[in-house]
């Protein structure tokens, strides 16, 4: 198993993304590194951030790609699954486009 870091996210995962014009909308929590990625974030690295209300928090994350959900849970646990499914892939970028366009 590979996990990755912020150095892999820096140094490989965004020119990856970015050179293939991926581009990248991410609803966060206020903290340090999530105001230091919305200072970074710029039509250059082809990403767009807005933060979550300060008075919700969940300790893990989703990824919404292609036909594919990956859920992922806090650094504590490790786990992480990866859902292939088109109607569920489409569910939740509606229901992400529907939080974006309240924020």
């Amino acid at each position: 198993y590979k996990i990755t870091t912020k150095k892999y996210d820096y140094e490989h995962y965004f020119p990856v993304r970015v050179k293939k014009k991926i581009k990248l909308k991410s609803l966060y929590f206020k903290a340090k590194d999530s105001l230091e990625m919305q200072q970074a974030a710029s039509k250059n690295v082809l990403r767009e951030i807005k933060f979550l209300p300060k008075n919700y928090y969940f300790p893990s994350s989703m990824l919404i790609f292609q036909d594919k959900i990956a859920l992922i849970s806090s650094e504590k646990e490790l786990v992480s699954i990866v859902i292939q499914s088109a109607d569920l892939a489409e569910m939740e970028k509606q229901k992400f486009n529907l939080l974006w366009d309240r924020l």
